[in-house]
């Protein structure tokens, strides 16, 4: 009970009178009667880095019917410390991802429908708080959706599941972004070029790799250069947000990593998926989707150069579908195009994989956010202690660091 109660200290407004409303919105039902609840945590701790996450168990009593019927919802909720609301300020996480679910989502559900493709990728979203960052949700997993287990990493048949829906994502976004550029308008609005929680955080991340490398035999030189990369570098990470001059552009998810995706299975094989947590969608290319499912989310000891190339082509192919079907009006992106923007993104994206491959390792005790986690990455002997110190992640590291300082991601 202690950890239930504390939830209610913490969320006060979690009360009869809004799980009342959140029951009736969701079942668009004004004559249904919530008779009990009980929250409890969403998910594990090491799990969530961005908000609290809370499962909402309710019992209902309909007004013609004497049995007692049963809801779950998932709250997500933001959390609340300083450097998390200073960044949801600068960047507006909450008031993003409240318009992709109430408005970008259900026209991609729309144009998906109109050419008899699969309409669901993600959870019904019932209920939206911009001023408090309240999201609620169904709970995915009372219809057996799971997530894979991170420190595995996905592989092939995972990952392919996973590309097929991003390219529907993106296939629809291009569209909407050109016939409905209205629905975007928001985009405009999010000035990351001042935002100093996001060049910290990416400082931070350099920061941490940097001073793990510096422990392994060969290494030494990686680490040099990512303690040195130069100021302007960081001055010049907005500019990755902002869409390709006459190039390809979608609506990125922002955030495509194994945490974020869950599977149904039959037979022990994925056979239907969703995709969470929309708060860090930007208007530019595709690479940092594919580069973050790709190479920090995937078995990376497994799933070679020649796989990727491969699965980048799978890729493009499901996008070419899906654009011709519903009449992309400008050129189509050819395969070169789309391998090119994954074989050459910067240092931003090369830092969210090397951070996303850390937290794949992360301990389920920690119980905090990604900018708790960025800055007390390290104790006074300069050793990682919450990322970068399991062994399997430190082989995945070495895997990754190597290749990407052969294709020069780390010379300035």
């Amino acid at each position: 009970m202690s950890s239930e109660n504390n939830i209610f200290e913490l969320h006060p407004w979690i009360d009869m009178e809004f799980v009342q409303m959140l029951v009736r919105k969701s079942d668009c039902d004004k004559n249904l009667t919530v008779t009990s609840f009980r929250a409890e945590k969403g998910v594990h701790d090491g799990k969530n880095f961005s908000s609290s996450a809370i499962r909402l168990h309710v019992n209902i009593f309909p007004v013609n019917d004497h049995s007692i019927m049963s809801r779950v919802y998932f709250l997500k909720v933001c959390l609340q410390t300083e450097d998390f609301a200073k960044a949801c300020e600068e960047c507006l996480y909450y008031e993003k991802e409240i318009e992709v679910y109430t408005e970008i989502i259900p026209a991609v559900e729309r144009l998906l429908h109109s050419i008899e493709a699969p309409a669901r990728f993600t959870a019904k979203c019932f209920y939206t708080d911009a001023e408090r960052g309240i999201l609620a949700f169904e709970d995915l997993s009372v219809g057996n959706f799971v997530s894979v287990q991170p420190a595995d990493g996905m592989d092939k048949e995972h990952l392919k599941l996973s590309l097929s829906t991003l390219a529907k994502w993106h296939a629809t976004t291009a569209v909407l972004l050109l016939t409905r550029p209205e629905l975007f308008d928001w985009t405009t609005r999010v000035m990351y070029k001042n935002a100093t929680t996001v060049r910290r955080f990416f400082e931070n991340i350099a920061k941490t790799v940097s001073m793990a490398a510096r422990n392994w035999s060969g290494f030494e030189k990686i680490a040099e250069k990512l303690i040195n990369v130069p100021s302007h570098v960081y001055d010049n990470i907005y500019k990755e947000y902002l869409p390709t001059e006459n190039g390809f552009n979608v609506l990125l998810h922002g955030d495509m990593w194994s945490n974020n995706i869950m599977f149904h299975y039959e037979n022990g094989r994925p056979t239907d998926i969703r995709i969470v947590d929309f708060a860090l969608c930007k208007h530019t290319n595709p690479s940092y989707d594919l580069s973050l499912l790709l190479y920090g989310s995937s078995q990376s000891q497994s799933i070679g150069q020649a796989d990727r190339e491969r699965l980048i082509r799978f890729y493009h192919t499901e996008l070419i579908k899906v654009l011709e079907k519903l009449q992309y009006p400008k050129t189509l992106p050819t395969l070169i195009d789309i391998q090119t923007l994954v074989f050459r993104f910067d240092l931003y994206n090369v830092l969210i994989v090397l951070f996303v491959i850390g937290l794949r390792y992360t301990d389920e005790s920690f119980d905090g956010g990604f900018m708790e986690l960025s800055e007390n990455a390290q104790n006074t002997n300069g050793k990682a202690t919450q990322l970068y110190s399991h062994p399997k992640c430190i082989e995945e590291l070495q895997y990754i660091l190597e290749m990407f300082d052969r294709r020069g991601y780390f010379d300035f």
